[in-house]
């Protein structure tokens, strides 16, 4: 669940991609797609500074489609 995900981020002071990356994509299955952008973006920073080109790339197509959908309106209200 999104509030166990959002522990585990705090758990890691939010310093670590791949649980940003997973908050992100929870956000997304429930249309909160400005907060997953917002985490992406984060985990992305993190990720590139830590010189995983894979999960980098994974994040830049993800938040396209973040964007993309609060641009659709098709974000949560």
């Amino acid at each position: 669940t999104i509030p166990e995900c959002e522990k585990a981020v705090e758990l890691w002071s939010g310093n670590e991609p791949q649980s940003l990356s997973m908050l992100a994509a929870m956000y997304s299955e429930v249309r909160r797609f400005s907060d997953a952008g917002q985490t992406a973006r984060r985990a992305l920073a993190l990720a590139s500074a830590q010189n995983d080109g894979a999960l980098s790339q994974k994040l830049r197509d993800r938040i396209a489609y973040y964007e993309a959908q609060v641009s659709a309106g098709r974000a949560q209200p």
